[in-house]
């Protein structure tokens, strides 16, 4: 295991990914969850931060939060972010 750094923001969840398009899949917004098992990390929340703030205009309330992965390449799952104390996505369902 290691230590990695996903973005949550209190609204929209967890920062799953880009999708083909550019636009940010969140946990927590409609059709954000359906899909995605992990959840982009970053091994640094400086690195995280300075992601989401490139493109990002308004990053208020968005925060780097540690996670302990076991596979940084393949992302933080769900049950590493719930570990975290994070909230739980369904990649089954839409939101």
């Amino acid at each position: 295991m290691s230590r990695a750094y996903v973005l949550h923001h209190p609204d929209l969840g967890i920062f799953l990914r880009l999708d083909e398009c550019g636009f940010c899949e969140w946990s927590a917004q409609d059709d954000g969850p359906r899909g995605n098992y992990a959840a982009k990390v970053w091994q640094t929340p400086e690195g995280a931060m300075g992601f989401i703030d490139t493109f990002w205009e308004i990053a208020d309330g968005i925060q780097a939060h540690a996670v302990e992965v076991a596979d940084s390449d393949v992302g933080a799952t769900v049950r590493e972010c719930v570990k975290a104390g994070l909230p739980r996505w369904d990649p089954e369902e839409e939101t």
